[in-house]
């Protein structure tokens, strides 16, 4: 665990890690931009599995814990500049989890082709694929493959481990097989598209028509 970590994070400096059992480990990080990087650059994943990475709790206590959020990059193409606000991307993050942090080029307007926000997202429920600002349709979009479950929608794990997924035998008869391959979902590998949209429906999210509009 320690190499995989030192070899996806590269720090500039030697992190202890120490392990508290069920899957738990702890890392401490003597300079800050070490970090940052940790808990605010991934998805990070090792071996296909979803690595969350979050900030000391006091009274953490590994044997009783359970994983309830995790944290991801949300990009919003072609989102009008007018909408380059904080008090939208605000709102934007309250209706998709919790809002962590607006990249640094969004917030001065200078990405023209899309925003970016890292949010705060609860693992039980599905990912929406848009929401609506006043009456403009804006598409989302999730940094991570792996961690987005075409078959129920969840987050956190790919569609061939889904926990809802139907297990259809071999001996049942043929319209159950053709049930089977409309549920299966094949495992791509996550370097051939670092962004997706989920395709999977969703109702559709409205924020207040009457919107405060940033200055162009």
């Amino acid at each position: 665990m320690h190499d995989k970590l030192m070899s996806l994070w590269k720090p500039t400096e030697a992190l202890p890690l120490i392990d508290f059992g069920s899957d738990f480990f702890l890392i401490k990080f003597q300079r800050e931009e070490n970090m940052h990087k940790a808990l605010h650059g991934g998805p990070w994943f090792i071996l296909s599995h979803f690595l969350t990475v979050r900030g000391w709790e006091p009274k953490f206590k590994a044997s009783s814990t359970q994983l309830t959020y995790s944290a991801l990059w949300v990009r919003l193409p072609e989102l009008p500049t007018e909408f380059y606000d904080l008090e939208i991307f605000g709102m934007i993050g309250s209706k998709l989890g919790r809002l962590l942090k607006i990249d640094t080029c969004t917030s001065s307007t200078t990405r023209g082709r899309y925003a970016r926000i890292y949010i705060e997202v609860p693992l039980e429920k599905p990912l929406k694929t848009h929401l609506y600002i006043g009456n403009h349709r804006q598409t989302l979009l999730y940094k991570g493959l792996n961690i987005l479950c075409t078959s129920c929608g969840g987050f956190g794990h790919p569609a061939n481990n889904c926990p809802e997924s139907i297990t259809v035998t071999k001996d049942q008869n043929e319209e159950n097989k053709q049930l089977q391959s409309t549920t299966s979902t094949n495992n791509i590998p996550l370097k051939n598209k670092e962004w997706k949209t989920v395709i999977f429906p969703k109702k559709n999210i409205h924020l207040p028509k009457q919107l405060p509009l940033g200055k162009e």
